[in-house]
């Protein structure tokens, strides 16, 4: 359950980074991983100083604390 506070923006925590990033066009990225758990997304993963925010993604600072809660409770794998 939300609990009563103030409004908060979970943006600035994932940097943002332009779609095309020069210099990487003719790098070979790797094998294709369809799937990644909750562990591949901790700060000591491998995946996880190649995370990128969309230019696409809605900002959160307008969300209150249940829309939040139903955020991270529909992204729960767990």
């Amino acid at each position: 359950m939300p609990k009563d506070s103030p409004q908060v923006s979970l943006d600035a925590l994932i940097p943002r980074e332009a779609f095309e990033v020069q210099g990487q066009q003719s790098q070979n990225i790797g094998r294709n991983v369809p799937m990644i758990s909750v562990r591949d997304l901790e700060p000591n993963s491998f995946f996880y100083p190649f995370l990128r925010k969309p230019d696409f993604q809605r900002e959160t600072n307008e969300w209150d604390a249940e829309k939040i809660c139903g955020f991270i409770e529909s992204r729960n794998c767990l």
